[in-house]
């Protein structure tokens, strides 16, 4: 399928971009992992999990990229 196919591409791209140093701006039409999450963030992932948790407990902010904090 399309859909498929197109997110695949993306991904590998995505993967020679971040082996390159690059950055992904997050809202792209590429499915991230819990662990892509976490290398976007780098060392910052800890603090913006536990605001996340904080501020916000129901998950309304931010919900569809599946930011994966619990």
């Amino acid at each position: 399928e399309m859909l498929t196919r197109t997110l695949a591409g993306n991904r590998r791209l995505y993967e020679e971009n971040r082996r390159a140093g690059g950055t992904l701006y997050p809202f792209a039409a590429v499915e991230l992992t819990r662990g892509d999450w976490r290398h976007h963030y780098g060392a910052r992932w800890q603090e913006l999990a536990k605001a996340k948790r904080r501020y916000d407990p129901d998950a309304v902010f931010a919900s569809g990229p599946q930011l994966y904090f619990t």
